[in-house]
């Protein structure tokens, strides 16, 4: 019995004696802060799976050493499990692949492909590129009936 009572002790002090509980960054880059405040000054900048060992913890913050730097991380930023490797489909190194993997288009350019426009009327208005959109917006809320375009149709575009 008194063998069962001292491995029960043993046990229940056991985390105790391995140290402090380890968190993992899950974001790409995560800034160890002075105190549990977003305007602290960073202490520190850690990449994603770096292993921090927790010192205290809140609800919103965590506490942690870092290669001998202390600070506080948002805890929405570390987990207690690593975090899984990426999977790619472009993988092996071959920068012309990387390069030629097409993107999603811009909302500027999906829209002016929808009203027919040509690549270069597409761009992002700037400078003295600026197009008249209430001008578009009027023409677009106009509403011509069949029989108005069929006589337009039949009377020609250049009558």
């Amino acid at each position: 019995m008194k063998r069962l009572l001292i491995t029960a002790v043993c046990l229940s002090l056991a985390p105790a004696a391995w140290g402090a509980q380890t968190v993992y960054v899950q974001s790409m880059e995560a800034k160890i802060l002075a105190s549990p405040n977003f305007n602290a000054a960073v202490v520190a900048k850690v990449k994603r799976g770096a292993a921090l060992q927790v010192r205290k913890q809140t609800d919103d913050w965590v506490k942690v050493r870092y290669t001998g730097a202390t600070g506080w991380l948002p805890r929405l930023l570390v987990s207690d499990t690593a975090p899984l490797n990426e999977v790619s489909l472009i993988n092996g190194g071959d920068q012309a692949i990387t390069h030629s993997v097409r993107r999603r288009a811009s909302a500027v350019t999906t829209g002016g492909a929808t009203r027919g426009l040509a690549e270069d009327e597409r761009r992002r208005p700037s400078g003295d590129l600026i197009q008249d959109y209430a001008a578009v917006n009027k023409m677009e809320s106009i509403d011509i009936d069949d029989e108005a375009a069929l006589k337009f149709l039949k009377a020609g575009v250049n009558k």
